[in-house]
């Protein structure tokens, strides 16, 4: 039982306090499981349209075979879920250890340390996604006037953790680009698919997949 059966069931009791009717009812039990696996609800003429609407999509079943299909794909999303977790940790790993170290050099006067990723923001807090827009952020910083483009410190930290929340991001984005081309092939709708993204934080704002 989930709410998929509760609204189901609320659907057929609410047309028969409507019209005094179960809607799939036949002679036998077994026929009346039939009609409801099978056959569409017999809802009377003399409803008003929205009521007979609501009970109509109360008792569809295609809603209940979209939820179906939806379940499916929900453990591929919180198994990309689950990296974009890890990823935000490695992010922060790299940006305490490493963000200080990218420095422009304006001429004249000394060098300045900057944070490329300080005023990117995203509603889910994934500051990584920088790294879809621009894979060489983490590496240099983008020259402007007066300035000269400084590489990232070439420590050996900053080298494997940037290489590997590169190779991270670029991971959930396909992952992620995958399962929505299967949501796709099987006809899901959007909205659910918005809901389960929404649900897992794979929904940003900033960067569109």
């Amino acid at each position: 039982m989930d709410e998929r059966t509760d609204l189901f069931s609320f659907g057929v009791l609410l047309c028969e306090v409507l019209t005094g009717a179960h809607p799939f009812k036949r002679e036998s039990a077994a026929e009346t499981t039939v009609a409801i696996l099978r056959e569409p609800p017999e809802i009377p003429d003399r409803l008003p349209d929205t009521l007979r609407l609501l009970v109509r999509r109360l008792l569809a079943k295609e809603a209940i075979e979209e939820r179906e299909k939806t379940k499916e794909l929900e453990p591929r999303f919180a198994e990309i879920a689950r990296e974009a977790d890890e990823l935000d940790g490695l992010f922060e790993r790299w940006r305490n250890a490493c963000h200080g170290r990218h420095t422009i050099t304006r001429a004249p006067g000394p060098a300045m340390a900057v944070d490329p990723t300080a005023s990117y923001d995203v509603r889910a807090g994934r500051n990584w996604l920088i790294v879809l827009e621009n894979p060489n952020a983490l590496n240099v910083v983008t020259p402007g006037p007066g300035r000269k483009t400084v590489s990232t410190a070439e420590t050996p930290q900053c080298q494997k953790l940037r290489s590997e929340v590169v190779a991270a991001a670029m991971w959930v984005k396909d992952a992620l680009e995958d399962v929505l081309e299967q949501a796709r092939k099987k006809g899901i709708l959007p909205g659910m698919v918005r809901e389960l993204r929404r649900k897992y934080r794979l929904e940003w704002g900033s960067y569109r997949i």
